[in-house]
């Protein structure tokens, strides 16, 4: 039985793998953007993750907000435009093809062209090289100049003259609520837009269709981590590899008025058993369903199904089969970010068979009991670096064992805490952590039964790479 279920666990990951691969191919492929007449900016574009330019674009929302924008007529699709247009950097600079003189766009010499953009709704905005050198009032300036191209009635849109004077009330120290509503009246016309402020129809027809939030971006990756049996050293660490996969199941979708993403994610382990060979641990699968709240921020709800060691090791618990649901929280600001989960664990029975010799062979079974976890992450932005702190606390209601063998029966918490130091650039992430338990208790992780979530013995360290798609 343990041969046939080895098989079809490697047939599962192999054929998953290559279905991910092939439908963001498929993505990449059909992806549009760009307007240059040149050709130049559509030629490697990549996202905008991190940098000045995406700051900017928080700034420019908050100030749109502020000026209380929603309130002008004829601009109720502004701070929708620029909350959601795709980013994207070229690899080179291009020079302008059909850009006015004076625009915004392009630069005093007239050389370099900065960003440009479909004047339609929801256009992704690609960004040159060039405009890394503006300040930050400049390039919160270029992406409200960028979006009233898509966002004004179609009759006035593509006007430059129009654009620039709205934008120059937008962004000006001193800009009201009042001047910016006198300059929209003279270019707005009513039958282009409602008295109350709402965006045409013409407008609202497309954008109705375009509105969903980008989907999640599929991602791959690998971690190694160490857990100390009694004590928080590596000196006496047991080993374990982790393979993380993260994708979304056809990206956002509005169910009513809700917009809701459903997420797939897989996380899968190995350790070195004392025999030197390579041991296939514990697994777990979600199925998360997200809510986005604001370009910050998003929270959701998943359902967990944790599956036991298909292999039997002595170096670490082999783990059970349980069900978990939880909730969690995420926002990611200019300069902080925070997450929050909490989750219930349903019990489950763990049956461990420990062979120290070819006639010597312990067998334990464990019945875990349900278990509460509360989890938060706080850090601090710094270019592409982030520093935080971690803290798990897990109430568990006990665990029986025959024999009993190292375990708590009674009910106990365990206090986890420890630092977390990553990088990302690029959709490329690289971090270090730890976390390992503060309170007294002689309770373990490994009395928790959940290697892939929870961790082992007293705490420990790890890294992890991985890519975004």
């Amino acid at each position: 039985m343990k041969p046939n279920r080895r098989i079809l666990f490697a047939i599962g990951t192999i054929i998953f793998s290559m279905s991910l691969i092939a439908a963001n191919s498929s993505f990449a492929s059909t992806t549009k953007v760009g307007n240059g007449n040149d050709g130049a900016d559509l030629e490697s574009l990549q996202p905008i993750t991190t940098g000045p330019i995406l700051e900017a674009r928080q700034h420019a929302i908050e100030k749109l907000q502020r000026l209380n924008i929603m309130g002008v007529p004829g601009l109720g699709l502004l701070i929708p435009e620029v909350e959601r247009t795709q980013l994207m950097m070229a690899s080179q600079d291009a020079h302008p093809t059909g850009e006015q003189s004076g625009s915004l766009e392009i630069s005093e010499d007239k050389k370099l062209v900065y960003a440009r953009t479909f004047a339609e709704p929801y256009a992704a905005t690609r960004f040159f090289p060039a405009a890394q050198k503006l300040n930050t009032e400049q390039l919160v300036a270029l992406h409200i100049h960028e979006a009233l191209h898509r966002a004004l009635p179609s009759d006035i849109r593509e006007n430059e003259d129009v654009v620039m004077h709205l934008t120059m009330a937008i962004s000006s120290p001193g800009a009201s609520f009042d001047r910016v509503n006198h300059v929209a009246s003279l270019y707005v016309k009513n039958t282009s837009v409602a008295k109350t402020g709402e965006p045409s129809v013409q407008v609202s027809s497309v954008s109705e269709k375009q509105v969903l939030p980008d989907a999640t971006k599929t991602s791959l990756g690998y971690s190694l981590d160490v857990y100390g049996r009694e004590k928080p050293s590596v000196a006496d660490g047991r080993w374990a590899h982790g393979l993380h996969i993260t994708s979304s199941l056809g990206g956002y979708r509005r169910i009513g008025s809700v917009e809701v993403e459903p997420v797939f994610r897989a996380r899968l382990t190995a350790y070195d058993s004392f025999e030197k060979k390579t041991a296939l641990g514990p697994s777990a699968y979600d199925l998360q369903a997200r809510f986005k709240l604001s370009e910050q921020a998003h929270t959701g709800i998943f359902v967990r199904y944790s599956v036991k060691a298909l292999d039997e090791a002595t170096i670490f618990p082999t783990g059970r089969d349980f069900l978990t649901l939880g909730s969690f929280f995420k926002s990611d600001g200019l300069r902080t970010y925070f997450e929050a989960g909490f989750s219930y664990s349903f019990p489950g029975t763990s049956e461990t068979t420990a062979r120290f010799s070819e006639y010597d062979t312990f067998r334990n079974s464990s019945q875990f009991k349900s278990i509460l976890s509360l989890s938060g992450t706080y850090g601090l932005k710094f270019r592409h670096f982030r520093f935080a702190a971690l803290a798990d606390l897990h109430s568990s209601a006990g665990v029986d064992s025959s024999p009993i063998e190292y375990t708590s029966q009674d009910p106990f918490r365990i206090l986890t805490a420890g630092p977390e130091i990553s990088y990302a650039f690029q959709g490329f992430q690289a971090k270090v952590y730890g976390k390992w338990i503060i309170n007294e208790t002689y309770a373990t992780l490994d009395d928790l039964g959940d290697l892939v979530d929870r961790g082992s013995g007293r705490g420990g360290a790890g890294a992890l790479i991985a890519m975004e798609f």
